[in-house]
Parts: C-alpha cells; structure tokens; sequence
C-alpha cells in the first residue's frame, strides 16, 4: 500500500509505504492510524482511493 501526498505547491511526496491488502479496510485503517499516531497531520482537501479507503471515511462515492 502506498500513500502520496501533494503539498500546497503541487509537489508529490511519499507519504507511507507498507506491506497489507490494498482491499482491507482494517490494513488502511492500520496504516492511516500509525500515520497520526507519529504526528501526520492528514486533513485532505481530496482523497482517491480504492472502496476500502473510502468506506474508512463512513462515505459512499
């Protein structure tokens, strides 16, 4: 699984790489949680993802 942000400039950094089932929303759940867990700050303005990242949202497309 990959995570890659874009900051305010439109520059792509890579955020987060780890080893889990894209489709499993308790692997995205798992990484996203670390990631705030160490500080990240992932209030997005746009999220594209498979459905298993959305549905963490409580969302539907």
């Amino acid at each position: 699984m990959v995570i890659i942000g874009v900051t305010e400039y439109g520059h792509k950094e890579l955020v987060a790489v780890e080893d889990g089932h894209r489709g499993s929303e308790a692997s995205w759940r798992e990484l996203l949680t670390g990631l705030r867990e160490r500080g990240l700050d992932y209030a997005s303005k746009l999220a594209v993802g498979d459905r298993a990242l959305v549905s963490l949202s409580g969302e539907d497309p």
